[in-house]
């Protein structure tokens, strides 16, 4: 049916269809179209939409003459493409496009370089990850002037390669993840405009030689192997105004007053690293802080401090060495979302319910159905993550948890009762329990009320 006004069409996460059925010529309003997973991109169809500006076709069965179409849309402002077999001669027929501002292009194994699109001045965002064929050839990126983001994580970028890329003008966020080639980030670090560097698994990247302060615009660092006090102290000195920090392999002992004194600005804090201990009673002197991701917390004791955190919003606490009783996070008034990883809670340990807790994650965890005994009837949770929690037996943990939206089931071998309850939550859109052995009777109960219910054996059955 002709729908003139039309803006977004989505498709299923599963898209099977082979798109047999043109689109109305009359659709010229259409901006979005992603196609997830099809087996046959509708290219042919998108051209008759003359003011197509986005494509995201990930994972699909492309061929060459399929991504040279979709330079001929003459608004395309937007494409996410996942084409494995993309190469550089496939790539020069995207520079046709003249309005060109975002270009995906992730995992493709023959794309040696990508200064192809150099002639899309518009270009402003370009993602190449995971494309392992990548190195010298992205060196001719820093002739488009507008280019303000660049992702070449996973690439065989060098130390050739930054010396060019670090004379560009126009980098605002630079991602240099897991690049092995690269021996030192040096000349990256004179881009005076860049606001955000991340060199996570770069070799060296821990060098005390490295001026952060030639960033003046720098608000979020992620480095690694931060493990001796000497670079500690280099990166607290000369990387000041940071409003995220993360450290990877972050080996120092403990959150240091010079790091309370020097960080206070910090937003977001992640600090990763086997040997860390981390002092919660000293993180609400960082007064703006909204998302910590610790690792290895200290004293179980600790936790009784984080009420003090007045502006946090996410908590993110992963591998506990003792017992720890998360009672005390009740009392934490601001928190909206709580991830807790390898945690042993001790007898009669339960996990507090913040008052405005809308979403808790809580993976390999030592749990019970009773350690939820305060989240058993909280009346803001709308998404519950459970993964890989042995000790859970039943479903009686949701029930009363009336504003439940999203419920996540993975790998909880001995839940095997309870299921019933999936039905009480009137909001539940979704509910993910791809490992379960459900009945007919529950699927099709959640099916009547609307509910996506994504079963892997249930879909097995179903194409069997």
């Amino acid at each position: 049916m002709p729908c003139a006004d039309i803006g977004v069409v989505r498709d299923p996460e599963m898209c099977t269809c082979a798109h047999d059925v043109p689109m109305e010529a009359c659709c010229t309003q259409l901006w979005t179209l992603p196609a997830q997973r099809c087996a046959s991109p509708p290219v042919a169809e998108l051209l008759k939409v003359r003011e197509h500006t986005e494509v995201s076709i990930p994972l699909c069965s492309f061929e060459t003459r399929d991504v040279a179409c979709l330079a001929e849309l003459p608004h395309l402002r937007t494409g996410n493409i996942c084409f494995k077999s993309m190469q550089d001669s496939v790539l020069c027929s995207l520079g046709k496009c003249a309005f060109l501002e975002k270009l995906d292009l992730p995992a493709s194994i023959y794309l040696t370089g990508t200064s192809r699109p150099t002639g899309v001045v518009t270009l402003e965002e370009l993602n190449p990850c995971d494309c392992g064929h990548v190195g010298r050839g992205a060196t001719g990126l820093v002739r488009l002037p507008r280019l303000r983001v660049l992702s070449l994580r996973d690439t065989r970028v060098t130390n050739c390669c930054l010396v060019v890329l670090g004379e560009s003008r126009s980098f605002v966020k630079l991602y240099l993840f897991s690049c092995h080639y690269t021996r030192d980030i040096t000349p990256v670090l004179g881009i005076a405009t860049l606001c955000e560097l991340n060199v996570l698994g770069c070799n060296n990247s821990r060098s005390t030689k490295h001026n952060f302060a030639r960033l003046p615009n720098l608000c979020s660092l992620s480095i690694g192997r931060v493990d001796s006090s000497k670079c500690e102290r280099h990166i607290l000195k000369h990387a000041q105004g940071l409003t995220t920090l993360k450290l990877r392999r972050d080996d120092s002992r403990a959150v240091k007053l010079s790091f309370i004194e020097r960080m206070r600005t910090l937003v977001e804090l992640q600090r990763d690293g086997n040997k860390m201990h981390a002092n919660l009673d000293r993180l609400f002197e960082l007064p703006h802080l909204r998302i910590p991701s610790l690792r290895c917390p200290g004293p179980s004791s600790n936790v009784r401090f984080l009420p003090k955190c007045a502006s946090m919003v996410k908590l993110s606490l992963t591998q506990c060495r003792k017992p720890t009783d998360l009672r005390p996070l009740a009392s934490m008034e601001s928190l909206e979302e709580l991830d807790l990883s390898c945690f042993k809670l001790p007898r009669k340990g339960v996990i507090g319910s913040p008052p405005l807790l809308g979403h808790l994650g809580v993976l390999q965890c030592d749990v019970a159905n009773d350690s939820f005994s305060q989240i058993h009837e909280s009346s803001t949770l709308e998404c519950l993550d459970i993964s890989d929690c042995k000790r859970i037996e039943d479903l009686s943990l949701i029930h009363k948890m009336d504003r439940l939206e999203k419920f996540s089931l993975v790998d909880c071998k001995n839940v095997c009762g309870g299921w019933e309850y999936l039905l009480e939550p009137p909001p539940l859109r979704l509910a993910y329990t791809p490992d379960a052995v459900l009945s007919s009777f529950i699927c099709s109960a959640l099916r009547q009320k609307g509910v996506t219910l994504i079963n892997e054996r249930i879909y097995y059955l179903e194409n069997s």
